[in-house]
């Protein structure tokens, strides 16, 4: 059962779409991640499985939303909470998306951002999602999160390009 938060009931209405807390990841996840996975560059797959073995079956406690349009289920999105240097710190974990669907975006950022009792909440947008992510009252930073890879098979390489990778806070263990 989720945390009761004081500021949402389990279920909120952002004008016609539906965010609600999810205590799995539903089989429609691999819908969005397949219509998402396109825009994403190298990156690790979200679907349905992945998405409850990552979140859902963990001892670490994440806070999952969905959206949903008209009864479909468009968007996904997961919160962590930590402290690190004496700052309470909310991040958004992953957030998986149809292309088109910027309302759902923004609706699930706001209510992970209004769902966390956190100092700042931190997130790496995809570039293509930016806007919704300023929308939703993301400040843009300069910081960087520095990427070192290793190839696992002798006659790989890696995209040095930075575009060429997608990576979400979800797929790190420092946070």
């Amino acid at each position: 059962r989720p945390p009761r938060s004081t500021l949402f009931p389990y279920t909120t209405l952002f004008r016609s779409l539906q965010v609600e807390w999810l205590d799995r990841f539903p089989p429609e996840a691999d819908e969005i991640w397949r219509a998402a996975a396109p825009g994403y560059a190298n990156h690790v797959i979200r679907d349905a499985q992945f998405l409850n073995w990552r979140y859902a079956d963990t001892p670490r406690t994440y806070r999952r939303f969905g959206a949903s349009r008209d009864g479909r289920l468009r968007a996904l999105a997961v919160v962590g909470h930590t402290v690190k240097q004496g700052v309470s710190s909310g991040f958004l974990a992953d957030l998986v998306s149809e292309p088109d669907a910027d309302a759902e975006r923004v609706a699930l950022l706001r209510r992970a951002a209004a769902e966390l009792d956190a100092d700042a909440l931190i997130a790496l947008p995809p570039r293509a999602q930016r806007r919704s992510f300023l929308r939703a009252g993301f400040l843009p930073t300069n910081r960087k999160i520095r990427f070192v890879g290793k190839i696992l098979n002798p006659d790989g390489r890696l995209d040095p390009r930075p575009a060429a990778w997608h990576f979400t806070l979800g797929d790190f263990d420092f946070f």
